[in-house]
């Protein structure tokens, strides 16, 4: 459609305004109420809170146990062979200057490693260049001296084998 309408012209100077134009408008429908959806409640489960857990137990920490004499032990078996390295020293107790020994016996002619831990708290090691093997009787000795100055409680002696292995804990004075 169209606009109807028009104004009047000028006539002796009065302007008559133009009716208000009218336009087709068609009819909208009414708007049906809208509601909100149905809600259902989930119904409460009885269920208890959780209660704090307690913090876990801590696990004490191992301590060292005293050896009053030959503390030598350990390993075997492996293949066919091999007993306990007995591990023994001098001077008793150690002390933290000087020079220490270590005897050790198991098979003979058996390639033993040592891992000692002096009295001074230095590391000595008898793998300059061969670790050592022990005699026709089984016995090897091994001598270091503790030059660190430390003093530790007591020292320690771990001896390996390809098939054995024993250990010592040497007091200190």
């Amino acid at each position: 459609g169209s606009a109807t309408g028009g104004g009047a012209p000028n006539v002796n100077g009065v302007f008559t305004p133009p009716a208000e134009p009218t336009f087709p408008t068609p009819l909208v429908p009414t708007w049906a109420a809208v509601s909100s959806p149905s809600i259902y409640l989930v119904p409460n489960s009885q269920t208890p809170v959780p209660a704090p857990t307690s913090p876990p137990t801590a696990t004490p920490q191992p301590t060292d146990t005293p050896c009053p004499g030959n503390c030598g032990g350990g390993g075997g078996g492996g293949g066919g062979g091999g007993g306990n390295i007995s591990v023994t020293w001098s001077p008793n107790p150690w002390r933290n200057t000087g020079t220490m020994t270590v005897n050790i016996h198991t098979t003979p002619n058996t390639p033993v490693n040592l891992l000692i831990t002096g009295c001074d708290g230095g590391t000595y090691l008898n793998a300059n260049p061969d670790p050592g093997s022990t005699d026709g009787k089984g016995n090897m000795y091994f001598s270091f001296t503790e030059t660190f100055g430390g003093h530790i409680g007591q020292g320690k002696v771990l001896a390996f084998s390809q098939s054995s292995s024993g250990s010592a804990n040497p007091p200190c004075a």
